[in-house]
């Protein structure tokens, strides 16, 4: 059997020869080497190596008789009829080891890993192939009808305490409809939580406005009754020549005075103290008199739909009167 280092003398010899027989016919300022080479396993053989063929083209000069004859070889390579092209074998293992460093590992290959985990993973659990049969490769196209046991997922669900121990007792499928089912229910009560904190700040939120809209009314209605009583209103009530007339049983030509802060009595009557200074009946001396003067509104206005004036029995002949009660005095 011929080695390697045959073979590389039977190479360099035969191109030694190619070489001198070539350049005896072409001259060597316009020939490129480009010939077979012999097979490294079979020297008899001469083949070409595809990384050492390259197109020749070969333009003579014009020759010094001046004939001017010009000819071109054409630019295919030079072939033995009974060359065979091969693969460099130099480059093929390089290219083999890359390819195969970076291709991805096969179906078959894949399938095998999965399968010899899957079957130790199995006799680890203590499993069933059945319970298992998600291990192995399926295709897409197949379907199967596999029964989820709901009994054992109700088991799961309502046993918080042993969760992680029931959720051991189910498949893969079960574990799968045991999340989701957990899940919906998260969104569901988180949703109801929501909706009801919005009801209650809704809730909250509507009795603020009652509570605020009462309070203005409140402080109106009190406004009212002040201006009433000291006749500052810009529209006179009507029930003020009531509110004379009761006060002449008494006094003739009464001026009335707040003297205190107006008092809700219910929802929609407030009384007031004031003084009210005239003269006596007989004109024979100034009169003043303490008194208590009472409004019912209409519901949810400022309108006076009732009065009433009671007198004390004391009565005094004070000249100076207090100043009328503003609003910054008011009791809430």
């Amino acid at each position: 059997m011929a080695t390697s280092l045959d073979a590389l003398e039977a190479l360099l010899q035969f191109r030694e020869s190619a070489s001198n027989s070539t350049f005896k016919h072409l001259p060597r300022r316009n020939y490129i080497p480009d010939l077979p080479v012999p097979n490294p396993l079979d020297p008899t053989q001469p083949h070409l190596i595809e990384s050492d063929v390259q197109s020749i083209v070969v333009n003579n000069c014009p020759s010094t008789n001046g004939s001017g004859v010009r000819s071109a070889l054409s630019d295919k390579p030079i072939m033995s009829p009974n060359a065979i092209t091969v693969p460099d074998p130099l480059a093929m293992p390089t290219a083999e080891i890359k390819s195969a460093r970076h291709l991805p590992p096969s179906c078959s290959a894949i399938e095998k890993l999965t399968t010899a985990a899957s079957q130790s993973w199995i006799i680890d659990n203590g499993l069933s192939i059945i319970d298992t049969f998600f291990l192995r490769p399926i295709a897409s196209d197949t379907t199967f009808d596999v029964d989820i046991r709901t009994d054992k997922i109700r088991d799961a669900l309502k046993s918080k305490p042993q969760r992680g121990k029931k959720r051991d007792d189910l498949n893969r499928l079960e574990r799968q409809e045991l999340t989701r089912t957990r899940n919906r229910e998260h969104a569901k009560s988180t949703r109801m939580r929501k909706k009801a904190r919005l009801d209650d700040l809704m809730e909250i939120e509507r009795k603020y406005v009652l509570v605020k809209e009462k309070e203005m009314l409140h402080v109106h209605r009190r406004q009212r009754l002040i201006d009433f009583v000291e006749q500052r209103s810009v529209k006179r009530c009507r029930y003020s020549l009531r509110l004379y007339e009761l006060a002449n049983q008494e006094i003739l030509n009464p001026e009335f005075y707040v003297t205190d802060a107006v008092s809700l009595t219910s929802a929609n009557s407030c009384a007031v103290k004031v003084l009210a200074h005239g003269s006596s009946l007989d004109l024979a001396c100034p009169k003043t008199l303490s008194g208590l003067i009472c409004v019912d509104f209409a519901p949810e206005t400022t309108d006076i739909c009732d009065l009433s004036l009671y007198w004390s029995t004391t009565t005094s002949s004070v000249r100076s009167f207090p100043p009328s009660v503003s609003l910054s005095n008011l009791e809430w």
